[in-house]
């Protein structure tokens, strides 16, 4: 596999839409014309220490197995300085010349192994292009609200994908989750171990303490560039377990869709977004659901109260014309097709098998309707299937 195949998929679509965006588009434009030197290699050259073959040549050795790794050729420099946190950056380049900065405390207290999965997460940074959308820029022009949740989405897969940049450096596990931790903790000595069930655990309390305070998810966790720490080790466990890591793992697609639970924990779900994408999700959902539970001849109440669950209560009535509902579908299905992903359309069926597992039983005949549906979405089949012989619980 590419180096290149390791990029999230939504980190990809997001990004190209953004940069097709007229208010991004604009503001690109006006930094193209008016760039500057940014001028921070000089201020790095005077506050903070270049290090050398000479001065760490582990360190170096590091970077020529990074660039290797993700088929990178830039001249780079790396730098350190004086500070407490763990913490490390990596600058857009200059004069063709790359430049990645560590805190003094990470060089100190990180393995080699962690180091080079920080190394590689940065050069994933620049290997994605991921500074060509600046987002704290584009955020002092004021961006409408749909725009800002657009890009504070695609900054926490953008994440993501360096992760996997970072994993693929670096090729350990154990190494990724224990640098994750001390990156959250801040911390790094025996009187604090790591224990990667306890550190994922954290998320389901999450969950639990986000559902008891929606408005302070909406304002905190939409508007974050970063996923969660133990979110991000369950996306790398994830990546570790898929073909981008291991040869004889789950597929790319596959993986995509299996870290999608993670991320949405700090995001809307179509089912509530006001996004023009969620809303032909919904539309596919509401006509497919008719499509699974008339596959068995009826529209029981379990199949009713699920519907209801996912679209709201009194969605449902005995008023409703199903027959133009179910002539509606292919329409639908053709529209989320031309404007969903791959990741989206997915979840749209996942969510349609909740209805057909309603009554804890999946007839033959519901399969076939979730099988139809699936293929009109240009699901793979793989997938499909993945998402019908899994039993799919209501959150």
């Amino acid at each position: 596999m590419q180096s290149s195949d390791i990029r999230a998929t939504q980190d990809s679509v997001l990004f190209e839409s953004l940069k097709q965006d007229p208010f991004v588009s604009s503001i690109l434009k006006k930094i193209s014309q008016h760039e500057q030197p940014l001028g921070i290699r000089r201020q790095f050259l005077g506050t903070a220490v270049r290090l050398t073959k000479n001065m760490s040549p582990k360190l170096i050795e590091m970077v020529q197995h990074c660039k290797k790794q993700l088929d990178i050729n830039i001249e780079t420099e790396l730098y350190v300085f004086a500070a407490p946190q763990y913490n490390a950056m990596c600058i857009k380049p200059e004069n063709g010349r790359l430049m990645i900065a560590f805190t003094s405390s990470i060089l100190k207290d990180f393995s080699l192994p962690e180091l080079q999965f920080v190394l590689g997460h940065e050069f994933g940074h620049y290997k994605f292009g991921h500074h060509d959308i600046p987002v704290s820029y584009i955020m002092k022009a004021k961006p409408d609200p749909r725009l800002v949740l657009t890009l504070f989405t695609w900054s926490r897969y953008a994440e993501i994908s360096a992760d996997r940049a970072g994993a693929l450096c670096c090729g350990d596990f154990e190494a990724t989750a224990n640098a994750m931790f001390k990156l959250s903790a801040g911390i790094s000595n025996d009187l604090v171990r790591f224990h990667l069930e306890d550190f994922i655990s954290q998320v389901e309390d999450m969950k639990t303490a986000m559902e008891k305070d929606i408005r302070q998810r909406m304002h905190r966790d939409w508007f974050s560039t970063h996923p969660f720490s133990p979110l991000r080790v369950q996306a790398l466990q994830k990546a570790f377990e898929s073909v981008l890591l291991e040869s004889e793992g789950i597929s790319k697609a596959q993986l995509e869709i299996d870290i999608e639970p993670f991320m949405n924990v700090m995001q809307q779900s179509y089912l509530d977004s006001q996004t023009d994408v969620a809303e032909l999700m919904r539309r596919v959902l509401f006509a497919g659901s008719f499509k699974v539970a008339l596959a068995t001849g009826t529209f029981n109440q379990k199949e009713q109260h699920v519907f209801e669950k996912l679209l709201g209560e009194g969605r449902y009535g005995e008023q409703l014309d199903q027959a133009r509902i179910l002539s509606d579908l292919d329409e639908r299905i053709e529209d989320l097709n031309q404007h969903g992903t791959l990741v989206q359309k997915s979840q749209v069926l996942r969510d349609l098998a909740l209805i057909a597992v309603a009554d804890n039983k999946v007839t033959k005949k519901e399969r076939h309707a979730l099988r139809d549906i699936g293929q009109a979405l240009q699901i793979p089949v793989d997938i499909i299937e993945v998402v019908i012989q899994r039993r799919p619980m209501l959150d």
